[in-house]
């Protein structure tokens, strides 16, 4: 027997922040699939036209260029979307930013205003401009990509964990602040995600690795992202808002001090 929640999407307005490319491009990809009319927002111009040219085959679709460094370029493009499109449904906030040093005082120096604005403000900044548009749609929503490096230190850098730890706040700030407009705010928080066209340096040791310290013995497909936010927007979800869904097939849930313990243990036998 199969059940098959009803498409309650369908026609709604969703904008995609860092579309054109990664997990972004699967969350764009999967709501179009549903129906709904996709605003791809992201600096890279080639890759962005080119999705939604892809996207058009199936949907409506627009492509807005906006560099998530710049607060003048993220009013410009509110200032597009807005006229263009006085209501909106969705927005997901999952632009990231480039790749950073992981040398603590050079990243402190060179990147993290950087990083900071791309992850932090510049998004609080879309959602106050767009927040009315948000206000006429049925069962708005805000859906913020975090990281599970926002609870543990792993090989990223400063100026990533610091950004993604600062999203819980900012989710439970704006679930407050947005929700006599009936807008709800939440955060998605991904484990290791596999992205189309990834590769690895060692797949065998990777295999391994993964299956040693995530209980469910896999890593994450980017359109598992996408199902994430598209529950959050959909009218079964329309009274969850302030909360965070941990995509990472559980593996904040491992003592990994016990793990590294044993493969050591394991090694010196």
């Amino acid at each position: 027997m199969h059940f098959h929640l009803p498409n309650t999407l369908k026609n709604k307005i969703i904008i995609v922040t860092g579309g054109a490319s990664g997990i972004g491009k699967s969350i764009c990809e999967e709501y179009a699939k549903l129906g709904c009319t996709i605003l791809i927002l992201d600096i890279n111009l080639e890759a962005g036209q080119a999705l939604k040219h892809d996207l058009l085959k199936i949907t409506n679709a627009l492509f807005y260029s906006c560099d998530f460094s710049n607060s003048e370029s993220i009013r410009r493009a509110a200032a597009s979307i807005s006229a263009d499109h006085p209501i909106l449904d969705a927005i997901i906030h999952n632009a990231r930013a480039p790749y950073a040093t992981s040398n603590i005082k050079d990243n402190i120096n060179n990147e993290l205003d950087r990083d900071f604005n791309i992850f932090v403000k510049s998004p609080l900044l879309l959602s106050e401009l767009l927040s009315e548009n948000l206000s006429r749609g049925t069962d708005p929503c805000i859906t913020y990509i975090g990281s599970t490096n926002s609870t543990f230190i792993s090989h990223q850098p400063l100026s990533y964990h610091v950004c993604k730890g600062a999203l819980l706040q900012v989710v439970r700030f704006l679930a407050v602040s947005l929700g006599p407009l009936n807008v709800r705010v939440n955060l998605v928080n991904p484990g290791i995600v596999d992205i189309p066209g990834r590769t690895r340096r060692n797949i065998t040791l990777f295999s391994k690795a993964v299956k040693a310290v995530i209980p469910l013995g896999r890593t994450a497909f980017a359109n598992e992202v996408a199902s994430a936010c598209i529950f959050l927007s959909s009218v079964q979800a329309r009274y969850i808002t302030g909360t965070t869904i941990n995509l990472d097939g559980g593996e904040h849930l491992k003592d990994h001090f016990s793990l590294a313990y044993k493969i050591l243990e394991d090694k010196k036998a």
